[in-house]
């Protein structure tokens, strides 16, 4: 699995990932350090639940994507 969207447009490329290193950055440059065991999985589940409706943001994205195209604003 390719970590970056080539031009081929893999069905399996991630469109958008965020790792342990991605958070605990985030926690050193937020709280000073990093997280706990017990605190990553609290952070986990709250991103968990902002993607939820994944969907809606998607589909807003490919909305306004696809307004580049057709030369109009979304």
């Amino acid at each position: 699995m390719s970590q970056y969207i080539t031009p081929m447009l893999n069905s399996d490329e991630l469109i958008y990932a965020i790792n342990v290193w991605d958070v605990q950055t985030l926690a050193k440059e937020k709280i000073g350090r990093e997280l706990t065991f017990q605190e990553m999985n609290v952070v986990k589940k709250g991103i968990e639940w902002g993607f939820y409706d994944w969907f809606v943001i998607v589909n807003f994205a490919i909305e306004s994507a696809a307004g580049i195209n057709s030369n109009k604003r979304v």
